[in-house]
């Protein structure tokens, strides 16, 4: 028989918090003592002594969860067996140094050769290593009736990330951060109506975060433009393609000012604005590409100091690519096939081999698709992982400040967020996922408690609310 062993670290808590799910049997460690062997339709409760210390497991049969209700141990270690069952629903008071829930890559189909940047809080982060990367319960705060899409940066120039979130039927409300984790009361400025995406990005260089928003019924891209202290003017409005689905932003004609670029759904089609300076945008250049593009990236895919566009094309199935000429102006639109009706594409070094890679949110799939860069701008064929129903938005970010890329997906279906901690140069990832609003449809990450660890932040379309999933310090 196999064992791993894993600490846990279990603060006071007066009431009780769920810790873990277990089937099989289970042992502490050097004692040899039962904590419980149990069936689905069993209950036991043993309590445990040692050194005059104390604590108790209870498990649910109803919903199959164990729960620590008293505590007076500082940290215990636990031995099980490795075809156990160990899946945690609430960290908030628990770390552990290993995770045991590993996705394996499904059934990869064969590609065919046819993100918004935000500034974070400024943190110094330098030797922060987390064992394992943990979060608490979701904090919510209510804001419109619907919700959809959410940032997180600061935008009011007091080093804490705020919540910047899009919403019906024309506004844009801002969380501003107490420094704690907690939020004051929105504060909202107007944009025009049916706005769907949203990026944070100082594009007038007066070092002070702007909000770009596309409007997806009248064909524009929305500026409010930051006056300082989190206050806002505009909007200022410019025409872009056919239903404008999704932004990003970034310097595309090397002149060092920010650009930006629109995924148009009806339209088959992208638009580059070109910054000619002050946050002025000249006329949109137009370059087709799939069928209902649903999201856009900007990043040098093939080393040449060149930001492509890399898009998602939800109704061809396919990641396309725009190579850069080094003017602005893009070349031929290569594709490569993912799963069903890729809702989101995210761009990152998943595989650490200084090659960007590409990772895509695949609604109807139910899957997240890696595509790993081979060195030229050409990449491989897909590898899939399995996700929650609906997954609608995907962000790249290392987690738990290991050195690899994790994947964090909104899953719309479900009701939750997967996280995928990167555990094998991107080729396997250990997998957990956390409740949150009805139908979550975007997700970001950044500092929200400057505790050095990163945070989740989901946008919930049907609660009209924005969950927050503080990170653990482990």
């Amino acid at each position: 028989m196999s064992w791993k062993i894993i600490l846990l670290s279990l603060f006071s808590v007066a009431n009780s918090i769920s810790i873990g799910r277990i089937d099989n049997c289970s042992q502490i460690a050097d004692m040899s003592i039962l904590v419980f062997n149990i069936t689905q339709d069993e209950c036991m409760c043993r309590m445990i002594h040692s050194n005059g210390s104390k604590f108790a497991l209870n498990y649910f049969s109803r919903n199959r969860t164990c729960q620590l209700f008293e505590s007076s141990v500082t940290w215990i270690t636990l031995q099980f067996d490795v075809n156990s069952i160990f899946a945690f629903l609430n960290q908030s008071a628990i770390s552990i140094r290993i995770n045991l829930t590993t996705t394996s890559p499904s059934s990869a189909s064969s590609s065919t050769n046819t993100t918004t940047t935000a500034g974070f809080a400024n943190l110094n982060c330098e030797n922060i290593e987390l064992l394992y990367s943990t979060f608490r319960n979701q904090v919510t705060y209510k804001v419109s009736d619907t919700l959809y899409a959410v940032a997180g940066t600061d935008v009011t120039g007091d080093n804490k990330s705020d919540i910047i979130a899009v919403y019906d039927p024309n506004k844009v409300g801002i969380l501003v951060n107490r420094g704690d984790g907690t939020f004051f009361n929105q504060t909202v400025s107007s944009v025009a109506n049916n706005s769907v995406a949203l990026a944070v990005f100082d594009v007038d260089s007066d070092n002070r975060p702007d909000i770009i928003v596309t409007n997806q019924v009248i064909d524009k891209v929305n500026i409010v433009f930051n006056s300082g202290n989190g206050t806002f003017q505009g909007p200022v409005l410019y025409s872009v393609g056919r239903s404008p689905r999704a932004l990003s932003v970034a310097d595309v004609n090397g002149d060092k000012k920010p650009d930006i670029v629109t995924a148009n759904y009806y339209g088959n089609s992208i638009s580059v604005l070109i910054n000619i300076g002050n946050g002025t945008f000249s006329n949109h250049t137009i370059y087709q590409v799939g069928y209902n593009p649903y999201s856009v990236a900007i990043f040098d895919m093939n080393n040449d100091n060149k930001s492509d566009v890399i898009v998602a094309n939800s109704g061809s199935g396919n990641i396309g690519i725009l190579f850069n000429n080094g003017n602005g102006t893009f070349g031929a639109h290569n594709s490569y096939s993912v799963g069903g009706f890729p809702y989101s594409v995210a761009v990152g070094d998943v595989d650490n081999d200084n090659r960007p890679d590409i990772v895509a949110a695949n609604y109807i799939s139910n899957t997240v698709s890696v595509l790993l860069n081979k060195g030229d701008g050409s990449f491989m064929s897909q590898i899939a992982y399995s996700v929650g129903t609906g997954p609608y938005s995907v962000v790249v970010f290392d987690m738990n400040n290991d050195n690899r890329l994790d994947i964090i997906v909104a899953n719309s279906g479900a009701g939750n967020v997967s996280i995928l901690l990167n555990r094998n140069n991107g080729t396997a990832f250990n997998q957990t996922t956390y409740p949150v609003g009805d139908d979550p449809r975007s997700v970001a990450v950044a500092y929200i408690d400057n505790d050095c660890h990163p945070d989740v932040i989901i946008a919930n379309y049907g609660s009209g609310s924005v969950s927050i999933l503080l990170q653990n310090e482990n």
